[in-house]
């Protein structure tokens, strides 16, 4: 009795994109099966590394020893705090619309002889603001425009004048409540120093920064000691590392010039 023999023809690809034909007639150990390569080439597929930047975004990254940013928006600056003016006298703070005792409505009057301490259980809102960064911490400049309190109870552990309407009494020091509509306005170069601390700003505005950065733009990444964005947006996180360290994860868009690392 013949058997009938049936050829069964299996067709694989291997990962080349090779197609395998096995005769099963023909056992492996008989050889290898024959190959028959497909035209062209095998499909590949991609997976983008990195995001297409917007013309004038530029990403930078790094360490850095000082840095200043323009018109930030920040944190709210929690107390206790510290203002001080360059040069002592030749300054001034103004709380408006506080509450002391059971007095609303109240201005308290500082005249920059000594610096202000504040405490209390709440904070300055600065809004947008210059500020200056470096391993010592951040310098807040407030002058300029009305920097609103936080709702709460506060402490002036300074000698201030306090009154309404142009009447003035001297206080050694004055305990005031804020509200939604209590702000400080200050003159002569008032600022504000806080320790390190991790800030996140975002503007528009000017940013320079100065220390060992990495800058990625369209036309590609390159090293640079200092960075100058002359204006516009940003998005800047800084984060003080040990040894003094500060490092930089920025986001800019708009004019930046770069000055690379000194040669050796």
């Amino acid at each position: 009795m013949l058997a009938a023999v049936a050829l069964v023809v299996l067709l694989t690809a291997d990962a080349s994109g090779a197609v395998v034909v096995l005769n099963r007639r023909q056992s492996p150990a008989a050889g290898a099966p024959r190959m028959l390569r497909r035209s062209g080439s095998a499909p590949t597929s991609s997976v983008p590394t990195t995001v297409p930047l917007a013309p004038g975004q530029a990403l930078v990254s790094g360490t850095v020893a000082s840095l200043s940013a323009a018109g930030a928006t920040g944190p709210v600056l929690a107390t206790p705090m510290l203002v001080t003016v360059p040069v002592r006298g030749q300054g001034s703070a103004y709380i408006y619309n506080a509450t002391v005792g059971n007095q609303s409505g109240e201005t308290i009057y500082w005249y920059g002889g000594q610096p202000l301490s504040i405490l209390g259980n709440g904070g300055l809102v600065p809004g947008r603001v210059n500020v200056t960064i470096d391993p010592s911490g951040s310098t807040w400049y407030l002058d300029g425009a009305e920097r609103r309190w936080v709702s709460g109870s506060y402490e002036i552990a300074t000698p201030v004048a306090v009154g309404t309407s142009g009447l003035a009494s001297a206080e050694p020091s004055v305990d005031f409540s804020a509200g939604p509509d209590t702000v400080m306005v200050t003159s002569g170069g008032a600022t504000l120093h806080r320790p390190p601390m991790a800030l996140h700003l975002i503007g528009p505005g000017a940013v320079q920064a100065q220390g060992s950065l990495t800058v990625r733009t369209r036309q590609g990444t390159s090293a640079a000691r200092s960075i100058d964005l002359t204006g516009g947006q940003y998005v800047l996180d800084l984060t003080p590392e040990p040894g003094g360290r500060l490092s930089l994860s920025a986001t800019l868009q708009g004019q930046l010039q770069t000055v690379p690392p000194t040669q050796p």
